[in-house]
């Protein structure tokens, strides 16, 4: 971990360069009906551009960044931003629209192993208790670009042309490349690669699964009002397009206060509460939403409401992936955050495309009211991902207990003088509660297992004949002793490297 001097640096550099890839990202949005007419293509045509970005996004981020693994933190973070300024240089000088989806494709591979990459850089700067505030801090600038991005690339794309948004692009990923070059620590924990196993782990983990969703269905049932939150401003609630302007501003500054404090209570409280708190009260603002947009001055206070819950769920669930990934695959946690950063880009695509299907079909006024459900189905599955959790956390409580006890009991036995004089069902007392529970799982315990059974077969059998104790035979106490001792030196190793692997993952 770095020196406190160094970390608040070190975040900023990591928000401005978050900035530069969130604008690369939405300022297309606001281009569009420009780049339509320059090109010569239709109007849905030219949303590809954000649809194919984010499909970019989603496939790169865990297949990316499984690959990357061995390269070390901050060279994968400069050579991805150099990537980002490649990428939208080469949308700059696109001669044609195949050209310039190409080029917005290929960035979008990168984007999403940026914000991986980004989000474990951030919670190595930081103890463990202020790692959502780390994150959320980064993620400040996605959201920062989300707002301003759009205004201000349509402004300079309209009055100079859209290759220039583009340059400017360029120079904010050069600007978020000098501070990270500069801020950045070079001296960072570098994890081991993780095997295709392991990255496996992460991929297909029940536990991770449910959270790739949660964070695919709250972004999703977000994005279904917000993709038509301006017309929905002008149409029903009849504002000007320089008070539509305006409101988003706002919305924005809104979405960078509801993230900070969004990290901040998960940093209190846990990601599960503060992802509940979030869920229910962007149910709540969407709702009102619904109801309030015949009202100029409602839809105003309601959509700033909004704002403050709109992203606030980013760091507890960016914090939430890290925290279950250290548990079910520390060497795969940039994995398990790349594929998180791939299912928020998923929401968003299919939040688009469901919210123009609602509007479509049942009207601009519809999307709020949709978007709610959809949100507060993952209230639900979040609290059975906390269940999970709170079961999961039981099980390696009482593990570790049986754990610590058939060290002491076996190792008891094993000091025992003469070794001959041990009774099998001592033994199997010692092992019987770990064997049952599975926290021995060696193939060591399965030898000892065979020979413990097969020590009381003969023990019965003595007793039925000569009414006496019988021991263990000469060759199965040998085995007993040497296979016993495998298996507690086997645990001890595993033991001490959990505990390594804890620490480290603490800074």
């Amino acid at each position: 971990m770095v020196g406190k001097k160094t970390m608040p640096l070190a975040l900023w550099a990591l928000t401005i360069s978050a900035f530069a890839v969130g604008t690369t990202e939405f300022v297309i949005v606001g281009l569009l009906p420009t780049i339509a007419a320059d090109l010569g293509v239709s109007l849905p045509s030219a949303g590809l551009l954000v649809s194919l970005y984010a499909l970019g996004v989603t496939i790169g981020a865990p297949i990316l960044t499984a690959l990357t693994g061995k390269l070390p933190r901050k060279t994968l973070l400069l050579s991805l931003l150099m990537l980002f300024a490649a990428g939208n240089l080469m949308a700059a000088f696109a001669p044609s629209y195949l050209a310039l989806v190409a080029a917005r494709f290929i960035t979008g591979l990168a984007h999403g192993v940026f914000f991986a990459i980004a989000s474990t850089i951030a919670t190595k700067l930081v103890s463990k208790e202020k790692e959502s505030s780390a994150i959320a801090l980064v993620f400040l600038g996605l959201t920062v670009a989300l707002v301003t991005g759009v205004p201000l690339g349509t402004w300079i794309g309209q009055n100079f042309g859209w290759h220039a948004t583009f340059y400017g692009v360029v120079l904010l990923a050069l600007i978020g490349l000098g501070a990270s070059a500069v801020l950045v620590p070079a001296n960072l924990e570098s994890d081991a690669p993780p095997t295709l196993r392991q990255q496996a782990q992460a991929l297909t983990s029940p536990r991770l699964l449910l959270v790739y969703l949660i964070t695919a269905v709250g972004y999703g049932g977000n994005f279904i009002a917000f993709t038509y939150l301006a017309p929905m401003l002008t149409d029903i609630t009849r504002l000007s397009e320089g008070a539509v302007t305006l409101v988003i501003l706002l919305y924005g500054v809104s979405v960078a206060v509801g993230n900070i404090l969004g990290g901040k209570l998960s940093d209190k409280i846990g990601p599960v509460p503060a992802l509940t708190v979030v869920f229910a009260g962007l149910t709540g603002s969407l709702v009102l939403l619904g109801f309030g947009l015949t009202s100029p001055w409602a839809a105003v206070a309601v959509t700033l409401f909004w704002g403050g819950f709109a992203f606030g769920n980013v760091p507890p669930l960016q914090s939430y992936v890290v925290q279950i990934a250290r548990e079910v695959s520390p060497e795969a946690t940039d994995v398990a955050s790349g594929m998180n950063i791939g299912a928020f880009n998923l929401g968003i695509v299919f939040g688009a495309w469901g919210g123009g299907h609602v509007v479509e079909q049942m009207g601009l006024q519809a999307a709020p009211f949709v978007g709610a459900a959809i949100v507060a189905g993952g209230i639900v599955l979040v609290r059975w991902s906390g269940s999970l959790e709170a079961k999961a956390i039981s099980k390696r409580s009482t593990l570790d207990v049986a754990q610590e006890t058939f060290v002491t009991d076996v190792s008891d036995l094993q000091n025992r003088v003469p070794f001959q004089a041990i009774e099998e069902r001592s033994v199997l007392a010692a092992i019987r509660a770990p064997c049952l529970m599975g926290v021995l799982p060696f193939p060591e315990i399965l030898q000892l297992g065979r020979l413990l059974v097969a020590g009381s077969e003969r023990s019965i059998r003595g007793r039925h004949r000569s009414g006496a104790r019988s021991r263990f035979s000469a060759s199965d106490q040998f085995l007993l002793q040497r296979v016993t001792g495998q298996a507690i030196g086997e645990w001890r190793r595993r033991r001490e490297a959990r505990s390594t692997g804890w620490q480290h993952s603490r800074h």
